[in-house]
C-alpha cells in the first residue's frame, strides 16, 4: 500500500493512494456542483 506524509501549516496527515482518489473524487463533485455538499 502506498502511503503519503503531507503536513500543512505544521499539520501532518497520512494519506494512502486511496485516500487521495477519493479527495479528488469529492473536489471534482463539488466543483461540478458548487451549490450542493458534497465534503462532510
Amino acid at each position: 500500500m502506498n502511503q503519503f506524509e503531507v503536513t500543512i501549516n505544521g499539520t501532518t496527515l497520512k494519506l494512502t493512494a486511496e485516500d487521495l482518489a477519493a479527495m479528488s473524487t469529492a473536489m471534482m463533485d463539488a466543483m461540478r456542483t458548487p451549490s450542493e455538499k458534497n465534503l462532510s
